[in-house]
């Protein structure tokens, strides 16, 4: 049904709801990177309205003759599309709750707000940054639906809900501190609690990767190890490769204290130092101008330099800018790829690494 929009937006909004109930905000969450100044609540209802008045349209003009293959569709829209589908079909709408938050979204807001902006003013609390722990049904459900919907310009919720509650916190008079927060105000969704938490220190530390299928984050790997996982704290990058990747080069990251070296199956963590805003702002904008891979492939004819390992197996070593580069290259050799480690890489990240002061250092 979607072949007949042109619009690249709107196709994608009637694929999803065809698939999916949605609340505004959800629909709208899959496109929050488009346009600006808006809430995804309002990018949702205008995406519904949009398409409800393409559909009526295609109905008066005969295009779509039967009206059955819209029933799921409107219902799964919710209240937006209560009077068309009452008109179309003479019986009483009935919505399903959204498939991502079950209606949650906009009385979490609200209570987020409520509770924060009290906390804030009984504590007297300056210096603060928001954080939110998602309930975990909610999670599973927003890891299928953005991995399994490619091409999404997704805000996560946990990103929308931060936002949107410190966006109203700032009006109020009382703007969070992204750079030097002294503690973090964490929204437990299930729970509908908010807690203070001491922010911990941040730790630069550098890590390398042995085995293939572990990302940094647990975000779109549920069940599997990561980085996060192993380290037990959020992480933050400044660059990674691709989770088959192993890495051998030692790659930097920041994490929330304490830093502790870590030796396991998947990863090996060596901590830097703790460091403070400005360098870690400084750390997290490097990237890498150079890599060298090792790649393990398969060719039906010899491949200079490489090295043979097995009939048609052959290990090839490769210095290139980027992973699109290697991938290039190898097209170009006509070889199906088995593996590929990371080698070495060069950039500015090793000079700021080495450059951290020495009163930002130490653990």
């Amino acid at each position: 049904m979607a072949n007949f929009l042109e619009s690249q937006v709107l196709s994608k909004a009637l694929e999803l709801l065809t698939k999916y109930p949605l609340c505004n905000a959800c629909l709208g969450r899959a496109f929050s990177t488009l346009s600006r100044g808006h809430l995804n609540s309002e990018r949702g209802i205008a995406l519904k309205l949009a398409l409800l008045m393409e559909l009526d349209e295609r109905v008066r003009d005969h295009q779509i003759k039967d009206l059955e293959t819209l029933r799921g569709l409107l219902i799964n829209m919710g209240t937006q599309a209560k009077e068309l589908y009452k008109f179309y079909f003479s019986e009483e709408f009935r919505p399903k709750p959204c498939f991502i938050c079950s209606d949650q979204l906009d009385r979490v807001k609200e209570d987020f707000k409520e509770k924060a902006i009290q906390i804030i003013r009984r504590e007297g609390l300056k210096n603060f940054v928001l954080g939110v722990k998602l309930d975990p049904e909610l999670k599973v459900k927003e890891i299928d639906f953005a991995t399994k919907e490619l091409g999404l310009h997704y805000e996560s919720v946990k990103n929308e809900l931060k936002r949107e509650v410190g966006k109203f916190l700032s009006a109020e008079g009382f703007t969070p501190n992204l750079e030097n927060p002294e503690v973090e105000l964490i929204y437990d969704m299930k729970t509908r609690e908010l807690e203070i938490l001491k922010k911990r220190e941040k730790v630069l530390i550098t890590y390398n990767r042995f085995c293939r299928g572990t990302p940094v984050s647990s975000w779109s790997f549920e069940e599997q190890s990561s980085l996060e996982e192993a380290v037990k704290s959020k992480v933050s990058v400044p660059f990674a490769e691709f989770s088959d990747v192993r890495v051998f080069e030692d790659y930097p990251a920041v994490i929330s204290g304490p830093g502790q070296v870590l030796r396991d199956q998947c990863f090996s963590v060596r901590p830097v130092g703790s460091v403070d805003a400005r360098h870690r702002k400084l750390i997290l904008s490097t990237t890498v101008i150079w890599k060298k891979y090792r790649v393990t492939v398969v060719s039906e004819k010899p491949i200079s330099g490489a090295v043979n390992l097995l009939g048609s197996v052959y290990d090839v070593v490769v210095g290139v800018p980027s992973m699109e580069e290697l991938y290039k290259k190898m097209e170009e050799l006509g070889v199906t790829i088995l593996s590929i480690d990371l080698l070495e890489a060069e950039g500015k990240y090793k000079k700021i690494l080495e450059s951290v002061p020495t009163h930002v250092k130490g653990i």
